[in-house]
């Protein structure tokens, strides 16, 4: 016969081989996890054949000399339920969710000799209908066993892409959770049973003298699996999108795990500053907000705990990149509120939320200092912008000290792009034209820059974007130039030939990078055009960009009656191909309905406008 500590060594090594899969070779990626199929096919075996003639003692029964069959019958039940299970989601870590899923609808519809897996009636109040005290100490040693297999079939049906059965699922896990606690709140000397109970071999060393690390993770404990199944949930509300409720799951997992101390510090700072993001989107700022705050409290606790691991830049630290990935979701969280101030200032609005909207999301962590360091209400004039936006350039400097452009380019050049973001929101509280307009040069500098560093080759699309970005930022530069040159025109001022030279430029710049942009969508040689058709994410940009280039080119102040007409020519013929591309495809029409009737106008005035030209020049 099998001793209980020969069936808990199985299941102790099949859940050390699960632990190690991360070291699988990559050419055999489940070699783990198949050895350990092998040993929980071999423990169920055992369970399933022999019925373990010991009965399981746990700390609740004491120990008995004499083993109630009842009590036997359901622990040798419990035990195979549970290596079923865990066989199951083997299946679905190998990528056998079908399997998987099968597996468990298998054993959530059999009889299970007398496991209520359904949980029971419940009162009107939602509480459990217990009899009596014997059939509480039931469901609770069943309590574990019954979220696992909830979470794991939640688990499965996300695999499958059927989210509104994992989130009923996992809200069946939920309320058997739940149901435990009230159980064990009624009854002091009650406790749940966990992995140690049915196996205790496989938590507890066979020799004393080994050491308690050795032994694996206990999987079975019931806070550590509702904590799961909290994740859980906010990933399969994410999945079917429901963002409201995912993010509200993913806030009480991250509140269980600093209530259960059961987190990696810098991990969770992570994870916390993630979910602001949600709440930037839904212009929550004030949770938003603390959001970050508690991350970089939990986060200055990793580097309090190995000050070393910061000390040397290091691209293949996780706590460095995790570091860096915070000061990113503060920068998106100033550039974001430098936004909503922005809009609120143009619309002449008020922001109606007051300090009672900023809820404590965490209230264990203490993050008072960080708080004081950027504000979560919108800039109502330039000095506050520019607090804002200084805090998002130091954590810029920051994340682009571990985002370098050798080593994570797409990264890097997305901070660069932020940078120009943050600019571009603070030029709209400044009133003073020249320094708008070196705030605009700012952007065109560092947008250039880094366009010159990337690889038009490798990095086409993240190219197409900046160099449609350098575009407008030129165009909005050419705004101010030719504002100053109409006021001077206005007042009776001759302007000076340096600045018609200098806007002329800053024009014949913008047109170039908007003919570069269209030309990275053209046909290789010998054709050389345009495709017939765009393709729909297409569409709009490259239309847009020749609609740019054919304004810019048409108010060009340019010396010379050819020049002007070269360019109210060269707007004609863009403008028309915009113009018949959209005649040609009906959804061009759609996309660019903002701008096509300006189009068609433009075309129509073009030889009022030629005519203008030769008459001023004649």
């Amino acid at each position: 016969p099998t001793s209980d500590a020969d069936l808990g060594d199985l299941v102790s090594r099949a859940l050390r081989l699960e632990e190690s899969s991360a070291d699988d070779p990559e050419d055999q990626p489940y070699k783990s996890r198949y050895e350990a199929r092998k040993l929980l096919n071999e423990a169920i075996s055992i369970v399933d054949a022999e019925g373990l003639s010991s009965a399981v003692q746990t700390k609740a029964e004491g120990d008995s000399s004499s083993p109630d069959p009842e009590f036997e019958s359901h622990s040798r039940q419990l035990r195979l339920l549970w290596l079923k299970v865990r066989l199951a989601s083997n299946y679905l870590e190998t990528d056998e969710a079908s399997e998987g899923y099968r597996m468990l609808t298998a054993l959530l519809e059999a009889d299970n000799e007398g496991l209520q897996l359904n949980d029971g009636g419940t009162d009107q109040s939602g509480e459990v209908v217990v009899a009596d005290s014997s059939s509480a100490n039931r469901y609770l040693r069943e309590a574990a066993v019954k979220v696992q297999l909830y979470n794991w079939l939640g688990c499965a049906c996300c695999h499958l892409n059927r989210h509104a059965d994992a989130i009923e699922f996992l809200q069946q896990a939920e309320a058997a959770f739940l149901r435990a606690k009230r159980l064990l709140a009624a009854d002091e000397s009650a406790r749940a049973w966990d992995l140690s109970d049915l196996f205790p071999s496989a938590v507890k060393p066979a020799n004393e003298k080994e050491e308690a690390a050795s032994a694996p993770a206990d999987s079975c404990s019931l806070e550590s699996l509702h904590t799961k199944t909290l994740f859980y949930l906010a990933q399969a509300f994410g999945k079917a999108d429901r963002p409201a409720d995912s993010a509200r799951y993913c806030q009480m997992t991250l509140n269980r795990q600093l209530a259960l101390s059961d987190y990696a510090a810098s991990e969770w700072a992570v994870n916390c500053a993630a979910l602001s993001q949600y709440y930037l989107g839904v212009r929550d700022f004030a949770r938003a907000h603390r959001c970050l705050c508690a991350a970089s409290a939990v986060l200055a606790e990793a580097e309090a705990a190995n000050p070393e691991a910061f000390a040397a830049h290091d691209p293949d630290s996780e706590l460095q990149h995790n570091r860096a990935s915070i000061s990113r979701c503060w920068v998106k969280y100033a550039i974001a509120l430098l936004e909503y101030s922005r809009d609120l200032a143009q619309h002449q609005l008020e922001d109606c939320r007051s300090e009672a909207d900023y809820e404590d999301l965490f209230p264990s962590v203490e993050a008072g200092h960080h708080a004081d360091k950027v504000a979560y209400v919108p800039a109502v004039n330039f000095e506050q912008a520019r607090a804002i936006f200084l805090f998002a350039q130091r954590h810029l400097t920051s994340a682009k000290d571990f985002f370098r452009l050798d080593e994570h380019c797409t990264d890097h050049a997305e901070l660069v792009r932020d940078h120009s973001r943050a600019f571009l929101h603070l030029l709209q509280f400044e009133l003073d034209s020249d320094r708008r307009a070196r705030m605009h040069k700012r952007r065109a500098d560092m947008l250039r820059e880094l366009l010159s560093q990337l690889s038009q080759q490798y990095y086409l699309l993240l190219c197409r974007q900046i160099r449609f970005e350098l575009g407008e930022t030129l165009v909005d530069l050419l705004d101010i130039k030719l504002s100053a040159l109409e006021s001077q025109a206005a007042a009776g001022q001759t302007p000076s030939p340096a600045a018609v030279a200098k806007a002329n430029a800053i024009g014949r710049d913008a047109v170039t990078q908007f003919d570069l942009f269209v030309d990275s969508f053209r046909l290789p040689p010998p054709e050389s055009r345009l495709p017939d058709r765009l393709e729909a994410l297409d569409t709009r940009p490259v239309l847009l960009a020749l609609f740019h280039s054919a304004r810019v080119s048409a108010r060009l102040p340019e010396p010379s009656r050819d020049r002007r007409l070269a360019n109210l020519r060269r707007a004609e013929a863009n403008y028309r191909q915009v113009s018949e591309y959209c005649e040609r495809v009906p959804e061009a029409a759609s996309v660019m309905s903002p701008e096509l009737d300006l189009i068609r106008d433009m075309l129509a005035l073009m030889p009022v406008k030629v005519q203008t030209v030769m008459d001023k020049f004649a």
